[in-house]
């Protein structure tokens, strides 16, 4: 028996040695059915929740920053929605709070955990404390509903938060003191959404109805570079979370676009989808992979592509009902040591596999697995259910 025990302590040292990231990565997307299904590493779909109330809304969901299990969900564009926080590793709902405006995004703080922002009907942006379960700070000043938000990831500021909206104009604000720092004017339509550059605070992208994205230098309060290739409205831009000057654009007119907003030029374009492309997201650790998501009834699929290959599309994502929403992964986990909750012996034995554990590293070899063979299955999760085993046998 002690022989056994020892043989899994050590092939269970080995597998977690070897495990790249301490939680799998998780993509959430929304239907208009109010439905919000969870994938696993952009594989399979492991949870739905029913979270619409019988609207024929697409849930708006966003990541918290910090506590990487916990998303933050409400029903879109209805009035006296709920703002839910739930956790998928514990399956359960942890927190709500109620609202008395339409509500078009959600985004959680990058640094004070408790906070969570959210963009309104009415033209305003409300800050909203978790814990109390209360509004803390609002931000007025546009003109028409508030169509996105943003928080630098890294802030020097962590006051400063961006907005986007219908009044075809860019804010940057003090969310302490709630005054609005400047109003940036250029697009010619309604702002759908905007984005801080994750490598350069004094830069923000933004995404029009007119059809272009542009680039702005916060310093000059200026636009800096315009993006367009045709009128289609653009829905939606992302940086990428590795790679300096590279977003995703998603289009009306069924097309996913890569760009370097340092030379302007188009670097990809992925067609496929059969209907209006709604949303687009970049794998937070496999650089190479993007997902999106289309706003039609005729095309209720995610598609997975590898945008640096000449055939980029991999895989579509089926098993949905209706039309689909809002596509957003989990952020990276920085975590360097696996923890590891247990009782009496085990717990000492999970105290040294934790001492035992080196800093994360890139292991190339994993993307060759899930990508070139066309292996998709989640490496992340046979480990955990392999941990889950040898932990059984420990006991």
């Amino acid at each position: 028996m002690k022989t056994t025990k020892i043989f899994s302590l050590f092939l269970l040292i080995a597998l977690i040695s070897a495990s790249q990231t301490t939680t799998p990565n998780y993509l959430v997307s929304s239907s208009l059915d109010g439905k919000i299904q969870i994938w696993d590493n952009f594989d399979r779909s492991v949870r739905t929740l029913a979270v619409g109330g019988g609207f024929r809304v697409a849930p708006i969901v966003t990541f918290h920053q910090t506590r990487k299990n916990i998303i933050a969900f409400a029903p879109s564009e209805i009035s006296y929605p709920i703002i839910q926080m739930y956790d998928i590793l514990n399956n359960k709902y942890c927190s709500c709070i109620h609202i008395r405006q339409a509500i078009h995004s959600l985004a959680f703080h990058p640094t004070k955990e408790n906070l969570i922002a959210a963009a309104l009907g009415d033209g305003t942006i409300k800050i909203f404390n978790i814990k109390k379960r209360a509004y803390v700070k609002t931000l007025r000043g546009h003109l028409e509903p508030v169509t996105s938000i943003a928080f630098p990831l890294n802030p020097i500021d962590e006051n400063i938060i961006a907005s986007a909206s219908q009044d075809y104009t860019i804010k940057l604000w003090n969310m302490e003191t709630e005054e609005c720092l400047m109003t940036l004017r250029e697009h010619e339509g309604k702002v759908t959404s905007v984005a801080f550059n994750p490598f350069n605070e004094n830069s923000i992208v933004s995404s029009s109805a007119d059809g272009s994205t542009k680039v702005w230098s916060i310093r000059d309060q200026e636009c800096v570079k315009t993006l367009q290739e045709g009128y289609s409205p653009i829905t939606s831009v992302v940086f990428h979370p590795t790679e300096k000057n590279i977003i995703a654009t998603a289009s009306h007119d069924k097309k996913v676009r890569i760009w370097n907003i340092s030379t302007g030029a188009l670097i990809k374009t992925l067609g496929g989808h059969r209907g209006k492309v709604y949303a687009v997201a970049f794998h937070p650790e496999y650089e190479h992979i993007i997902v999106s998501s289309s706003f039609a009834i005729a095309d209720p699929k995610i598609k997975v592509w590898d945008w640096k290959k000449k055939k980029s599309w991999i895989k579509d994502l089926g098993g949905l009902g209706k039309t689909v929403g809002t596509l957003v992964f989990s952020p990276q986990y920085k975590d360097d040591t696996f923890e590891i909750q247990m009782e009496d012996e085990i717990e000492r034995i999970g105290f040294l596999i934790e001492g035992l554990m080196a800093p994360k590293k890139s292991y190339p070899h994993l993307e060759r697995i899930m990508v070139d063979t066309g292996d998709t299955a989640s490496i992340d999760i046979v480990r955990f259910a392999a941990l889950e085993s040898l932990f059984c046998k420990l006991v």
